[in-house]
């Protein structure tokens, strides 16, 4: 074998080497982003639950309209490890699917969004207009 064969062998084992190592950091890169973006949404997730359970709590203490008139459109700001999520809370009267929308109805339909813009990302939105995190709530007294 010659010297240029030798050669040859050796840039294409650099080459070979060299896309092998781009590949597995742009892997390891990949999968960082969606571990963080991740942890973004499973907090998101958290920030809406804990207003799921305070609704839920008030329905009980303090009764169907304080419900109505206080989570009627209702926004919240979350701070989270200097991170701002935004909670906003829509509730409407409906059936027990949540369908009609007529004031004389026993129930009420809460509709959660929540979204924050972490540094890096894009916004994350959890729930959007035509999806949102759902909760039916009935009025028991009726």
């Amino acid at each position: 074998m010659g010297f240029g064969n030798q050669m040859l062998l050796v840039v294409l084992a650099l080459v070979l080497f060299s896309t092998i190592t781009l590949g597995i950091y742009n892997s390891l890169s990949n999968q960082s982003t969606l571990v963080g973006r991740y942890m973004y949404l499973t907090q998101s997730f958290r920030c809406a639950d804990k207003y799921l359970q305070k609704v839920d709590a008030e329905s009980l203490s303090k009764g169907y309209t304080y419900i109505w008139d206080t989570y009627r459109n209702a926004s919240f700001t979350e701070s989270v490890s200097n991170i701002d999520y935004h909670i906003i809370i829509n509730s409407a009267h409906c059936d027990s699917l949540g369908n009609s929308a007529n004031p004389k109805d026993k129930y009420q339909k809460l509709n959660i969004k929540v979204w924050c813009k972490p540094a890096g990302y894009d916004t994350i939105w959890v729930g959007t207009s035509s999806k949102p995190i759902s909760k039916i709530l009935a009025n028991m007294g009726v």
